[in-house]
């Protein structure tokens, strides 16, 4: 007859867009025989800005060129007035600009977040101290799947207690398929000379 509370993550479980989310439960013994069902809680979400929590981020850029995609932006306080990092960013993008926007940013549906595998070496998601610069260099071909057309760009961030932030600006990069080719000087050494050959033998 003890206790158990488990601790939650917000922004896992709150990531679709819902307002108010229902909870049951079952158990199991060793023999596989199962218990009914337990009564059914809810919760409303709320992924709001805490006023005394983290601090947004306004000065979010994107950047493509030469096959190379980034962001760039200035790292964001536990709280106002604070000197302590965030425990957390969270950074979606999508085809339209409406679906990062705070009405959307929370749902997957219309979004997709920028996990660690979408980094390139060298860049990762750990929140540095406050005003510090932060630079993400992205994998573009696993950001820029979709073809050809502009790509938005929001974030928020969390902190230790999981208040969120308001959302940052929105930032955007026009991709265009021509400009992802890159001639490397050795490439064009060779091509060089072998334009050389052709012409003496002529």
């Amino acid at each position: 007859n003890s206790v158990v509370t488990l601790q939650l993550a917000p922004y896992e479980i709150f990531d679709d867009g819902h307002q108010e989310y229902f909870f049951s439960m079952k158990s199991v013994n060793s023999l596989n025989n199962w218990s009914v069902l337990s009564n059914i809680v809810s919760v409303v979400a709320t992924t709001g800005p805490n006023p005394n929590g983290p601090t947004a981020v306004t000065d979010l850029k994107a950047n493509y060129e030469n096959g190379e995609l980034s962001l760039t932006f200035m790292a964001p306080a536990a709280s106002p007035n604070s000197q302590l990092a965030v425990s957390r960013f969270i950074i979606k993008y999508a085809r339209s600009s409406g679906y990062v926007d705070d009405t959307y940013f929370n749902n997957d549906d219309y979004n997709d977040e920028i996990e660690v595998d979408d980094l390139m070496p060298g860049s990762n998601l750990i929140p540095p101290a406050p005003n510090t610069q932060v630079s993400l260099k992205l994998r573009a071909n696993e950001i820029l799947e979709d073809g050809i057309g502009e790509y938005y760009f929001s974030m928020k961030s969390v902190d230790s207690v999981n208040s969120f932030s308001g959302i940052s600006n929105i930032a955007s990069v026009s991709y265009n398929s021509s400009s992802n080719i890159k001639v490397n000087t050795f490439t064009l050494m060779l091509l060089a000379l072998a334009y050389c050959l052709v012409w003496t033998q002529n």
